[in-house]
């Protein structure tokens, strides 16, 4: 390259200097004429890429021609990544320093006149002088020629050369490429794999309109329906329409298309295995652990207008899942010995109003044994200046007043392992519950056989 520019700036042969000419007719003297027939064999008459010419030459900000010409060829020659040429790095502060990319520069190269000037079609030099022709750069778009020097052996057959297209023309930048969207998943509903997934963990109560404020606020990241059918995708884009329904305790929130497809499915609970609602197994579970009875928690959830775990679904899941559970948790800490000293304990686990099925009293008693034997040795509370607290209890019968002693709140520690025993025996149940409710086989029922209703 340091060879070529020194033959550019000093001989300045035929083909390595481009510049641009103008016709404008003026007088002009015997020097001038002369100068431009000798500047006329280096001559370049770029026809209608001149306009594209000037604008480049005014985006680079490059002050001739000849800068600008020598910036395309190096770009030619070196490709838009090669370092600048010596001849850049002394145009001043004033230029551009980006670059061209060579389909440009080859596009603007390939369409001019091979055999318009500077040498005929059969290889020799024409040396026509213009005597009417400007050096000016203003005003001016000639036809296209460009010169070669001698050391060309013969001219390129026009026919040969490769056919530039439309988008090596016409595009200054290259097309910008717009990565693929991969389509996103929703995610799959949450599932209990083990006790710790459920056992412990929060819950709140939710509201139908503060879950459809929420559910009309979000856009699900899709960009159209999933749904298919016989390899056909349904074309349905957002918005979606959003259904809000409710399945005992859960609140359902369902997106829907146009054609009402599901595209998505939110619950407010997670699923246990064969589909039961995480919500529903722990409420009939925790029902039996509280000494509560079904009726009365059925009559609160529908003052608060909530739904509730079904009747028969409660009874199967006492039946199934904790009567046996708790009868063995009670025997490893041994808790089914001395029941006397807390008799009157136990109409909190088994209420003298209700009636219970042999099994589910049973364990209701045992339960009731579990909470005196862990609570009895609680230490008393205490008042800000460290006094023991004291309450007053009147006894009707005696028509008088009792004085107790107060402790600490009962902390039912025992009640999550409990809980996670329950649930495990779910999670590793090889079946579902039962469709009918049948007698346990230690049911003391089995031996009458008239026709009893148990719950």
């Amino acid at each position: 390259m340091a060879e070529f520019r020194t033959q550019m700036e000093g001989k300045r042969p035929a083909s390595d200097d481009i510049i641009l000419s103008c016709h404008q007719k003026k007088s002009r003297s015997l020097s001038q004429k002369l100068s431009d027939k000798a500047r006329s064999k280096t001559r370049v008459n770029i026809g209608l890429a001149f306009e594209r010419w000037r604008s480049l030459r005014a985006a680079k900000e490059f002050k001739t021609d000849e800068d600008l010409a020598f910036f395309l060829l190096d770009c030619y020659e070196k490709g838009p990544v090669g370092p600048p040429s010596d001849h850049e790095e002394h145009k001043g502060e004033d230029t551009d320093e980006s670059t061209m990319s060579a389909s440009e520069v080859q596009g603007l190269l390939e369409r001019a006149d091979w055999t318009s000037e500077g040498r005929s079609a059969s290889g020799g030099e024409t040396e026509s002088v213009q005597e009417d022709d400007d050096s000016s750069d203003e005003d001016c778009a000639p036809f296209i020629h460009i010169g070669l020097d001698g050391a060309t052996a013969e001219w390129p057959n026009v026919e040969n050369l490769p056919v530039i297209t439309a988008d090596e023309m016409v595009h200054d930048l290259p097309a910008e490429v717009i990565p693929p969207v991969a389509e996103t998943v929703l995610p799959e509903p949450l599932k209990v794999q083990c006790e710790e997934d459920i056992v412990g963990a929060r819950a709140s109560i939710i509201y139908e309109e503060s879950l459809r404020q929420l559910a009309l606020s979000v856009t699900l990241p899709v960009r159209h329906c999933p749904y298919t059918e016989d390899g056909v995708v349904c074309d349905c884009g957002p918005p979606f329409e959003v259904i809000i329904t409710t399945r005992s305790t859960a609140s359902i929130a369902e997106w829907v298309c146009y054609h009402g497809h599901t595209v998505w499915k939110w619950s407010s609970q997670p699923t246990m295995k064969f589909g039961m609602q995480a919500g529903d197994f722990m409420l009939a579970t925790n029902i039996l652990l509280s000494g509560n009875n079904y009726a009365k928690v059925a009559i609160l959830f529908e003052f608060m207008n909530m739904g509730i775990v079904n009747p028969n679904t409660f009874s199967k899941i006492q039946d199934a899942y904790c009567v046996d559970t708790i009868k063995e948790f009670c025997v490893e800490r041994g808790a089914t010995a001395d029941f006397e000293a807390f008799q009157n304990h136990i109409p909190t686990y088994a209420s003298k109003g209700f009636s219970y099925a042999p099994p589910v009293y049973e364990a209701r008693v045992l339960l009731a044994s579990l909470d005196y034997n862990y609570h009895q040795n609680r230490p008393p509370r205490l008042t800000a200046d460290g006094k023991i607290m004291h309450k007053r209890l009147y006894k009707k019968n005696a028509k008088r007043w009792n004085v107790y002693t107060m402790k600490t709140p009962k902390t039912y520690g025992y009640i999550p392992e409990l809980q996670a025993r329950i649930v495990k025996k779910r999670l590793s149940s090889d079946t579902g519950m039962p469709i009918r409710r049948s007698l346990r086989p230690d049911d003391p029922r089995r031996l009458d056989l008239s026709p009893t209703s148990h719950c």
